[in-house]
């Protein structure tokens, strides 16, 4: 294990630490309100190989990556504002204090910050997951409670705990997005509808592919986002085997025949992408 506070930083950026990679990692903290984090448990990690391979499978390729550590302390300050700027001058603080300030930048945090929302973090996801655990590990956790004397080795205080989480989940992405306008001056928020024949193709937003395959989305030819004014997103339709992209219905003439667009709205928006046989 490799802690990034011993590495001088001009070294950190030749060892190819990729700005995406980073992101999430801030992005995971600060969803979960883990504040024992940017200052502490700031690691990262690479393959121990002899030279960087771009063309090896991922996480064998010898490029530096950042690691979620101990979230204890995560999933249960609610209101918590994690966007702040970080203080202190750990190199953790020192770059994204620093590259909060590039326009490019801050706008990539931004929307893949609001694709988690809509993905990774989106609430009827995340309770799934918390479901799944707490089925698993309920046969066992008597066992635990007793063994450690936790919680008055009540198992009903236990899964009061687990309720919690599902409730964080209901209720954070919202308050996120609260503290995202707040801190970066946005005006609001609009919902994106994103409609399609799934049998003929799908569409991109910035990061993820509406798709059942990612987390989060249960019907990709109806799905439905929230993004933020101010902020332009991307949309690409990619259209599947034997189907070639037509037209977009919902946005301007302008756009209409581009397979790949980026738009601003500052409402509610519709758009589908059409499909046609070659």
């Amino acid at each position: 294990m490799i802690y990034i506070f011993y590495l001088p930083l001009g070294r950190f950026y030749r060892n190819n630490v990729t700005l995406t990679n980073l992101i999430d990692n801030q992005i995971v903290y600060i969803y979960a309100a883990n504040g024992d984090w940017i200052r502490n448990n700031v690691k990262f990690w690479k393959k121990n190989v002899a030279e960087y391979n771009p063309k090896a499978e991922l996480g064998h390729d010898g490029r530096w990556r950042w690691m979620v550590v101990d979230m204890d302390f995560g999933l249960r300050l609610v209101e918590a504002n994690l966007l702040k700027p970080a203080v202190g001058d750990s190199p953790g603080a020192l770059l994204m204090n620093s590259l909060i300030t590039n326009e490019i930048f801050r706008l990539k945090f931004i929307n893949r910050f609001a694709d988690h929302l809509n993905s990774t973090f989106e609430p009827n996801r995340v309770i799934s997951v918390i479901d799944s655990f707490e089925e698993m590990l309920e046969p066992d956790i008597a066992l635990h409670l007793w063994r450690w004397n936790k919680l008055d080795n009540s198992i009903e205080r236990w899964h009061e705990n687990v309720a919690f989480l599902r409730e964080f989940a209901l209720v954070r992405p919202n308050i996120v997005r609260g503290h995202i306008m707040e801190e970066f001056q946005l005006s609001g928020v609009y919902e994106l509808s994103i409609n399609t024949d799934r049998n003929a193709g799908y569409v991109r937003v910035n990061s993820i592919d509406i798709l059942e395959s990612t987390p989060g989305v249960e019907d990709a030819s109806s799905w439905l986002g929230i993004y933020f004014w101010d902020v332009p997103i991307t949309l690409k339709a990619v259209p599947n085997p034997g189907f070639v992209f037509s037209h977009w219905e919902g946005v301007g003439e302008e756009l209409r025949y581009s397979d790949t667009i980026t738009i601003s709205p500052d409402a509610d928006i519709a758009v589908t992408a059409i499909f046609h046989n070659k």
